[in-house]
């Protein structure tokens, strides 16, 4: 190769056909990019009757990126509350610990003295199920005034 003046690497060069043949499939992968915009590699292969390291090697050549469809949030329609929230009453008795940083948080000690219940509920897993369990406390004694255990969260019985 020396005596002929030609470079070794010349010799190993890709044939102009096969370059030619990529820009065709370059053209065809487009079109049916543009057709099946969410089209993979494997479905790209099917579609076009290719294999997968051919379409996968154009799709390169093509520089074709496929976008990825976002997960849809389903939200589930649920029962209207069987009884309305109470309006904010504890929020009257809330002071702020320290008046110059309220992100302290609240002081309701003086909620106390006022005579109130509060509720809440849990989620208790036991023995394979899920039970339900609400609480009412009085505010100034601190006591269990009465309480709920059921396999519902809701008020029937």
């Amino acid at each position: 190769m020396a005596k002929l003046g030609i470079a070794r690497s010349s010799y190993y060069a890709q044939p102009l056909t096969l370059r030619e043949r990529d820009k065709q499939a370059v053209a065809t992968l487009r079109e049916a990019h543009v057709q099946h915009p969410l089209y993979g590699v494997r479905r790209l292969s099917l579609h076009l009757g290719w294999s997968q390291h051919k379409a996968r090697r154009i799709r390169t050549l093509a520089n074709v990126t496929i976008a990825r469809p976002t997960k849809k949030k389903r939200y589930s329609i649920s029962a209207p509350a069987e009884i309305l929230a109470a309006p904010n009453v504890p929020k009257r008795f809330a002071h702020y610990r320290n008046e110059s940083r309220p992100q302290d948080g609240m002081s309701y000690a003086a909620m106390s003295d006022s005579g109130g219940w509060v509720q809440d509920f849990t989620y208790l897993w036991f023995q394979r199920s899920w039970h339900y369990l609400a609480v009412v406390l009085d505010l100034k004694t601190r006591q269990v005034v009465g309480w709920k255990l059921g396999l519902r969260h809701s008020s029937e019985r």
